[in-house]
């Protein structure tokens, strides 16, 4: 993973190759809820069914609404870094104006990445805001 910013552009390039993840996990989710619904007997849905369509619907929402696969974003599009701390690992998201969030996937421990990224959006005056780990939306 490397995010680097571009002087030229004015953008944060991110290369995490998130795009076939963005994708291909609807896809399987949509084939599983396909599958159970076609393979069921009884003409009423059960508990499994309702849990399997609201756990795709709850994805597909957060995904749809929520986050962003955007491979490079402009500094003018962008609010804050924000950092989640919980049990010794950080987390990385970068939010956006228009209310999403792009990830930022990292290895764990990987104390240099976390330095230089903080150094990074410091040295381009985006703020960054802790964030507790148990905010939900």
């Amino acid at each position: 993973m490397h995010v680097q910013y571009n002087d030229t552009t004015n953008q944060i390039e991110i290369s995490d190759h998130i795009w076939s993840t963005f994708y291909i996990i609807p896809i399987i989710l949509l084939t599983n809820v396909v599958t159970v619904l076609m393979n069921r007997k009884e003409p009423a849905l059960g508990i499994f069914e309702w849990i399997i369509i609201t756990t795709f619907c709850l994805f597909l929402y957060q995904l749809i609404f929520k986050l962003s696969p955007k491979s490079k974003i402009h500094l003018n599009e962008i609010e804050c870094l924000e950092l989640k701390k919980a049990f010794g690992s950080s987390r990385f998201a970068i939010k956006l104006k228009n209310g999403r969030r792009r990830n930022i996937n990292h290895h764990y421990g990987d104390h240099f990445f976390e330095d230089d990224l903080k150094e990074m959006f410091i040295s381009l005056h985006i703020p960054i805001e802790r964030v507790s780990l148990w905010k939900f939306w």
